[in-house]
């Protein structure tokens, strides 16, 4: 990254400008034709700032009969700056494009859909049946929930995809108090994979000569990484319950109220659970505390977590972290998005970045550096 600058006052977030990145997809052409905020778009970003020519079309607008509700005025300046987030590094080009469809392909290395993109293309089989004449051409949908699907339509949210998928079903404190992720993080899981899975079909297409579908979906991607929640059922046949901010089968594990905000602390084994005790003072009514094993603290949390609640009560967050590091025990201060902005560690990783309008956006999650 280059020599941080000063963003606007109203932050007081550091940016930098975006440095010229490693091209390693430099020469690489892409067709791109998503709505503006999905996993595909996300997808194209990430294939674009490594160095790919990306065209994209926006679905949205080619689809014939396509349902446009134009946001309220108080949400546009959001959807604006997610649109900056999805498309940088991008070329434009207009739906009329999708006419030609043997002119737009011709010389194309991926072609990259979503679920918008297959509605404006004619549908899954007449897309299939333009592509058969490309061999070559790599096909990279990245949809809700996959082209072989049983599970809703093409036509979902952040939080229907969370529904389905059995996020909703581990978030927040009890089946009746479920949370969104608060994050599209279902769009980043889905967009790494396609890169990914694009990185995969380009090298065998080096070796055979032939086009590969590259086939992925934001349920796909949601329900691998429940892998923690599936254990338990799939062992032992215990279905899982939304558990907060506690881990499912580790204790205690959880953030606790400092006398100026909030700390996350974790223990992980039997040794630190000791040492945790002996800083807290179990006194004579929790003298068999510290023996707890794992399994015990998890049945027990409840306890555990009101114990170490009146002890981090009276302290600062700055104290609770001193004397908690100390013990080799992991723990962290639970920051505001403000404060994650305005960090250090956000600083020196340097992942603010200037856009080519002037914007600043979260930069990709990794980089190429030369050695």
């Amino acid at each position: 990254m280059s020599e941080h600058v000063p963003s606007t006052a109203a932050t007081g977030t550091e940016r930098a400008p975006a440095s010229a990145p490693l091209a390693a997809f430099a020469g690489l052409r892409i067709v791109e034709v998503t709505s503006d905020r999905s996993a595909g778009a996300l997808t194209g970003r990430m294939l674009a700032q490594l160095g790919a020519g990306c065209e994209r079309i926006d679905a949205g607008s080619a689809a014939a009969g396509a349902v446009v509700d134009e946001p309220p005025d108080e949400v546009a300046s959001w959807r604006a700056a997610l649109a900056m987030m999805y498309g940088a590094g991008k070329q434009l080009r207009e739906p009329a494009a999708l006419d030609d469809l043997d002119g737009l392909l011709s010389g194309a290395d991926v072609l990259l859909v979503d679920d918008a993109g297959i509605r404006a293309m004619g549908g899954s089989d007449a897309l299939d049946a333009a592509l058969s004449r490309f061999p070559a051409l790599i096909r990279c949908p990245v949809t809700a929930v996959g082209s072989h699907a049983a599970a809703g339509g093409s036509r979902a949210t952040e939080l229907t995809v969370e529904a389905v998928a059995g996020v909703l079903g581990t978030t927040g404190h009890s089946l009746e108090e479920t949370v969104r992720a608060g994050f599209p993080v279902g769009d980043i899981i889905a967009a790494l994979n396609a890169v990914s899975g694009t990185l995969a079909a380009l090298i065998r297409r080096r070796r055979t000569g032939e086009g590969t579908r590259v086939d992925t979906s934001v349920f796909d991607g949601l329900f691998f990484f429940l892998g923690t929640f599936m254990a338990k059922w799939l062992a032992a046949g215990i279905e899982p319950q939304p558990v907060g901010n506690r881990h499912p089968v580790i204790g205690p594990w959880n953030d606790y109220p400092t006398s100026d905000g909030s700390v996350v602390i974790c223990v992980a084994t039997d040794a630190a659970w000791g040492r945790l005790c002996e800083l807290l003072g179990t006194g004579e009514q929790r003298e068999d505390w510290p023996g707890w094993s794992n399994n015990e603290r998890v049945a027990r949390q409840d306890e555990i977590d009101v114990w170490i609640s009146e002890w981090t009560r009276t302290r600062t967050s700055d104290d609770v972290l001193s004397q908690v590091d100390q013990l080799g025990v992991p723990c962290s201060r639970l920051q505001s998005l403000a404060e994650v902005l305005d960090s250090q560690q956000t600083r020196a990783r340097g992942l603010i970045e200037e856009a080519a309008n002037g914007a600043s956006i979260a930069r990709l999650p990794f980089r190429l550096r030369r050695l």
